[in-house]
Formats: structure tokens, sequence, C-alpha cells
């Protein structure tokens, strides 16, 4: 029989637009940082910005991603949503994701 148990500790500060994450865990190192400005982030409109790390000491695998994400004036009931993140390792493999979504 296993059983997997996972230590985990979780650190989060925010100030004012800013927020920030750290975890430590038995597996990886997560580190996580975002800002959403108010000045374009209204009823009508949302932005936000956000970079995070992972870093996996068994693999010696380092892993960021950044990204920024739009949220567009609503059309009657619906609100469009863009997203652009950009995904890299040390390991050689890097990914631009796009994507496009919907709220009602």
């Amino acid at each position: 029989m296993n059983y997997g148990f996972t230590n985990v500790a979780t650190l989060k500060y925010s100030y004012d637009m800013y927020n920030l994450k750290f975890k430590a865990g038995n597996e990886a190192l997560n580190y996580e940082v975002s800002i959403k400005p108010k000045d374009y982030n209204t009823d009508d409109t949302s932005l936000s910005a956000k970079h995070a790390s992972k870093f996996i000491p068994a693999t010696g695998k380092f892993e960021t991603t950044n990204g920024i994400k739009y949220g567009s004036p609503r059309v009657g009931p619906v609100r469009f949503w863009t997203s652009l993140d950009y995904v890299w390792d040390n390991k050689g493999q890097s990914l631009m994701k796009p994507s496009l979504s919907t709220q009602i």
C-alpha cells in the first residue's frame, strides 16, 4: 500500500493592483505575480497581466508563463475575453497560446 502526502506552504500578498504568491512543496516551487490596473478595470472593461514561474528540483526543469488577458465592453449581455500566454522552459520548449472566449 502506498500513501502519498504532499507538504505545501503558500504565501500570498496583495497590495493595490498587485498580487504576489509563493508556493513551496515537496515537488515544486512556484512564484506568481499578477497586475490588474484599476484604470483599465471598470464595469465595461477588464485588463490583467500575469507572470508565473515553476521550478521542479527533481528534474531541474524551470517553466515560465507570461500572459495578458483583456475583457471587452459588454455587447448586450455578452462580454468577449481575449488572452495571450507565452510559455517557455529551460529544456528548449516554448509555446504561444492565444484564446478567445465569451461570458454571458
